[in-house]
């Protein structure tokens, strides 16, 4: 698994289960995009059972809360942050809030997306497009670049990879 802006060589403490690594992410922060439901939630509930401390971002406020209440009542820390990923604003003020909170951010997946309802390409309207690849495309850009620039990585050290979503 590789998670942005965490290299392998972050994680020696680890264990081989069959084909499975158990990576330890003990005294690390994560932040997860999209993770009202699904495997933006999974994701973030895997980084809190793995030793991280966890901010859960998504529009769907309400959703985030719950999932912080479940995981904060399991004894893991976890914040929850509404976060539209397609406004640069919202995404440094998630990013600023995370590092605010816990003190530094290590990992980010940002997993946030919509789809498009089904329809033929010709009956698509403009508005739908440009608002899912802001979403989907825009807003993995503007976090990952938010992430890498609250590390002060170098130039030449900010490769970093996302999950997105393209309908």
């Amino acid at each position: 698994m590789y998670i942005a802006g965490v290299r392998k060589s972050d994680h020696r403490a680890h264990e081989v289960k069959g084909d499975v690594r158990d990576w330890s992410f003990k005294d690390k922060v994560a932040l997860v995009t999209g993770s009202a439901s699904g495997i933006g939630l999974a994701t973030a509930k895997a980084f809190a059972e793995a030793g991280a401390a966890v901010t859960l971002a998504d529009v769907h406020e309400g959703a985030v809360r719950s999932a912080v209440d479940e995981l904060v009542a399991a004894s893991h820390k976890a914040i929850a942050v509404r976060c539209k990923v397609a406004d640069e604003t919202e995404v440094a003020a998630m990013v600023e809030q995370t590092v605010s909170v816990f003190g530094r951010l290590d990992a980010a997946f940002n997993n946030a997306g919509v789809q498009s309802p089904a329809v033929e390409t010709a009956d698509a309207s403009v508005e739908e497009f440009d608002r899912v690849n802001a979403i989907n495309l825009r807003g993995v850009l503007i976090c990952l670049q938010r992430h890498s620039h609250q590390r002060g990585l170098p130039r030449g050290h900010r490769n970093a990879h996302g999950c997105g979503h393209v309908s």
